[in-house]
Order: C-alpha cells, then sequence, then structure tokens
C-alpha cells in the first residue's frame, strides 16, 4: 500500500537514522535524519521534493548551516553568526554558486557548489572543531565516486564508493579507534559477495554471504 504517517528506520545497532512524514506516498513535512542517535539533518519536503528551510546539526547540536529550497532547488543558505543567529540568507542565484558557510566559532561548516539547484563537484562538511566531517562529490545531486566520512577525533569513519547515485564496490567502515569494523562489496546499490564484521581488535567476528541482495548464509567466526 501507500506510505501515509510517520515511518521511522534504524540502523544495524539499533539506533534511530531516519523520520519521515508521508501522504499520499510522498514526501510531506520535516525529514529528520541522526546521526549516532542525535538529530544531524532536519529537511522540510513538500510533494515528495524539499520545499522550506533545512536545517543541519553539528554532533553537540548546535547550527551548522541552513540551506533554503524551492520545489526541490536550492535558492539561499545562510549560518550562525558568533551569537548563534542565523546571518541574513545568502541567495544562490538560478540554483547556480558556491555555498561557504561558518559555524558561530568562526570556522567553516561546509564548502561545496551549486548548479541548476543541484549539488555539483567536491562537498566538504565540517566538525565545529575544525576537522573534516565527511567529503564526497556529486554530479548534480547524484553520489559519484568517493564518498569518506569522519569522527569528529579525525579518525576515518566510513569509506564508500557510488556510481551513478548507488553504491558501488568495496565499502568500508571503521570505529572510533581507526579499526575495520566491516567490509562489504556492492554492485550497482546491491549487496553481492561476502560481508566481513570486525571486532574492536580487528579480528574477524562473522561473515555473510549476499548473491545480489539476498542473504545465502552466515558464518560465525572463532
Amino acid at each position: 500500500g501507500k506510505k501515509t504517517g510517520s515511518w521511522k528506520s534504524y540502523e544495524e545497532d539499533g539506533k534511530p537514522a531516519s523520520l519521515s512524514a508521508y501522504s499520499g506516498d510522498q514526501l510531506n513535512g520535516t525529514q529528520v535524519y541522526y546521526s549516532d542517535g542525535s538529530k544531524d539533518f532536519a529537511i522540510p519536503y513538500q510533494d515528495d521534493e524539499r520545499n522550506g528551510i533545512a536545517i543541519k546539526n553539528d554532533v553537540d547540536g548546535s547550527i551548522a548551516y541552513a540551506t533554503h529550497y524551492e520545489e526541490g532547488d536550492i535558492v539561499g543558505y545562510s549560518y550562525p553568526d558568533a551569537n548563534g543567529k542565523l546571518v541574513p540568507e545568502i541567495p544562490i542565484l538560478r540554483g547556480s554558486g558556491t555555498l561557504k558557510s561558518y559555524f558561530a566559532n568562526g570556522k567553516p561548516s561546509r564548502e561545496c557548489n551549486f548548479s541548476d539547484g543541484k549539488v555539483n563537484g567536491r562537498d566538504i562538511l565540517y566538525y565545529a572543531n575544525g576537522h573534516v566531517r565527511s567529503a564526497d562529490s556529486s554530479e548534480y545531486g547524484d553520489n559519484e565516486g568517493s564518498r569518506k566520512e569522519y569522527y569528529s577525533n579525525g579518525k576515518i569513519k566510513l569509506d564508500y564508493l557510488y556510481l551513478n547515485d548507488n553504491l558501488h564496490g568495496i565499502c568500508r567502515e571503521y570505529n572510533a579507534q581507526g579499526v575495520l569494523i566491516k567490509e562489504m562489496n556492492f554492485i550497482n546499490g546491491i549487496r553481492n559477495g561476502p560481508v566481513r564484521y570486525f571486532n574492536d581488535d580487528g579480528s574477524l567476528r562473522e561473515t555473510r554471504f549476499f548473491y545480489y541482495g539476498k542473504l545465502l548464509s552466515v558464518k560465525n567466526e572463532k
């Protein structure tokens, strides 16, 4: 049936991943994304398109930046001043231009370019402490190439590969000490081959075998 009302999704560890509002099988209302259980990004939707002011947060809950969308395309952005109040909106004319925002402490929060209302090219987000939070590339809003995320201590959190907005290739995740904890392979967004889970000391814990999205077996390692 068609989606309606609130829909929640969760990470493998049980922490919330997103909270969405649907009506008529379309996103209508605010979609909230979470990171490690904390609110990360709140995006208003109307008829399945971004419409309104979206707020991005740092891990401490402070505002990183705000982006203004109309019918799916960006029209402007803002960021907090030294007092935590959003500066007057900076327009992105005809959906094309550079976004460079800052935290209240003066350190950069995001750097990217837009073309025709969509992110196009390199996109870098930062933590308020100055460390890079994520770095990826897009082609007119679609993920393309490498996406890397980092912990606030500077250690790598994940290293994903995209092709035509789908996960494609070997993808890896790490704990806050930089130890590999998960490794998997995707083909056009579908899990295929072994998914390996590692303990925090780096030893292999479990292997799950997939064949084009279908789980075939689970092997618990000693």
